[in-house]
């Protein structure tokens, strides 16, 4: 066999090994008003949105997390709740998940988590954090490991999305300090994305 296809061959199982790695996950952290960030990969976009909520609509923050094919593609969760809601969009497309305007409408899983019983749901009046992962141009599936009304901690395993993807954590906008900027490096289970007063 040619030497180029055995380096070819060589680079894509590497690839692999560094995308499906594991997160450290279950250490304690302290402050439980942090949201940590549920994914590796760099912030590409910080805007406010507005979500709709039983309450009608409310602001909130929308941090995007670009994850390169080179990037640990295992998601956690960003904060201790219970899953409240959790939908798989299987209608969507494949495009290229640093195309903001059209990852948009690409397949994805979206996650609502509702802290309750600590300081994290006094300081977002009890609204969820929700958790979009988007597949992108080459990732074909995400994976769930948990279902509606399961408790979950922060930094427990959340499942993986395939290879070049996005994840979106969207948080309350009321009390929350934003402690990332767009182009910074983050890391999963690591980085502190905001915390709550």
């Amino acid at each position: 066999m040619d030497v180029k296809y055995l380096l070819i061959i060589l680079l894509c199982i590497v690839a692999i090994f560094i995308t499906l790695r594991k997160c450290k996950e279950g250490f304690v952290v302290e402050n439980i008003t942090e949201i940590v960030s549920p994914a590796h990969g760099k912030i590409q976009a910080i805007e406010k949105t507005m979500v709709e909520t039983n309450n009608g609509p409310v602001e909130y923050i929308h941090i995007i997390t670009f994850l390169s094919v080179f990037d640990n593609h295992t998601q956690t969760y960003p904060c201790d709740g219970v899953i409240t809601d959790q939908q798989y969009d299987r209608s969507g497309k494949f495009h290229l998940a640093f195309q903001l305007d059209k990852s948009d409408l690409n397949e994805k899983v979206i996650t609502e988590i509702t802290p309750s019983g600590n300081r994290l749901s006094l300081a977002t009046g009890g609204l969820p954090i929700i958790v979009q992962r988007i597949a992108g141009l080459v990732a074909r599936r995400i994976t769930i490991l948990h279902d509606v009304g399961t408790k979950v901690k922060k930094l427990n395993k959340q499942g993986e999305i395939l290879f070049g993807s996005r994840v979106d954590t969207i948080i309350p906008a009321k009390g929350a300090m934003i402690n990332v900027a767009v182009g910074d490096k983050v890391v999963g289970a690591k980085t502190v994305l905001a915390s709550y007063k």
